[in-house]
């Protein structure tokens, strides 16, 4: 069955969607050659369901290759961050104490065999990052009763009195991309300002590159592998504080607070106080005597949120960390 669609409302593209049933073949590979010949055109072809092969040694194409594995949806689209996958693990012991190694998902630190590969169909590189996706333990849905204790890929189980929750290993870009989504979640708990364009500036300024990468950006890693701890301390000290070290410690208390807490100081010489909020941008500002070891602030009128204090004096600056939480 063919179907055409003369111009995809997506991106003004002829679109032809072929369906093949060979299930009636008596064999266990259910070949289909397909035969596309054009003229001074290009086009590019994708499998839903299936793998494009050489048949056992004849080049699949005449003109072309069958490098880039990227379809024209999902993870291409130009504001999406496209996650390519690379083992860190290739073993693992299941719930019952059996060790299973996966020779398959290549060595550690290599890209994963499944992970698809650029450039885009319009020529951009993808994907723009990678993280681990072989043999990532996650929560599975306990009420399949494929999982269980004898299941090889259960690791390990929660009892919460009523019910097991089980954990099990699986592998894909299906691993890889939330645990990127879960990454960038925690920049944007320290910097809810984000905008998705910083996010990968950050992301490809700060990834891993290694001798599996190679030179990046390319189509098989990004920009490399992503590095959780690196960026978000590069999002941090782009608030406009800067690190310095803490050489007499003070307390804020309590912590989190409503808004009204105590500085306790054990230096009286402290002669000015910043208060910053998670963007840079300084929202109270005092110069200060203290007459004893503690002072009172009421701040309640600021917003929920993570705020970031700041005591110096003529010879350093101290800094730390106030969460304001009001129910």
């Amino acid at each position: 069955e063919i179907g055409v669609e003369h111009a995809n409302s997506n991106n003004n593209k002829p679109h032809v969607l072929i369906y093949v049933n060979s299930t009636a073949q008596d064999d266990d590979y259910h070949y289909v050659l397909l035969e596309v010949v054009g003229t001074n055109t290009s086009f590019d072809a994708w499998c839903n369901s299936g793998l494009f092969t050489d048949l056992g040694g004849a080049s699949p194409l005449i003109d072309g290759n069958t490098n880039s594995t990227m379809g024209e949806i999902g993870g291409t689209g130009n504001s999406m961050i496209s996650v390519g996958a690379f083992t860190s693990k290739n073993n693992y012991f299941d719930f019952q104490g059996n060790n299973h190694d996966i020779p398959f998902y290549a060595n550690l630190d290599e890209i994963a065999p499944f992970s698809s590969l650029g450039p885009t169909a319009d020529g951009r590189k993808k994907p723009d990052i990678t993280a681990p996706g072989n043999v990532i333990v996650s929560s599975v849905n306990s009420f399949d009763g494929n999982y269980h204790g004898n299941s090889p890929e259960v690791v390990t189980n929660v009892n919460d009195g009523n019910i097991f929750w089980w954990f099990a290993t699986m592998q894909g870009t299906s691993m890889s991309s939330p645990m990127v989504a879960g990454i960038i979640a925690l920049w944007l708990e320290a910097n809810p300002n984000l905008t998705p364009d910083e996010i990968k500036d950050f992301m490809q300024d700060n990834a891993i590159t290694d001798s599996y990468t190679g030179g990046v950006p390319n189509n098989t890693w990004g920009y490399g592998k992503i590095d959780a701890y690196e960026t978000i301390k590069a999002i941090e000290n782009s608030t406009g504080i800067e690190d310095h070290t803490v050489l007499n410690s003070f307390l804020i208390y309590p912590n989190p607070s409503n808004g009204r807490f105590t500085i306790d100081v054990t230096d009286q010489t402290i002669t000015d106080l910043q208060i910053f909020d998670i963007s840079g941008k300084m929202v109270y500002h005092e110069q200060i005597v203290y007459s004893g070891d503690s002072k009172k602030m009421d701040l309640s009128y600021l917003k929920n949120g993570v705020y970031f204090l700041k005591l110096s004096n003529s010879k350093y600056i101290r800094q730390s960390k106030l969460l304001i939480n009001k129910h």
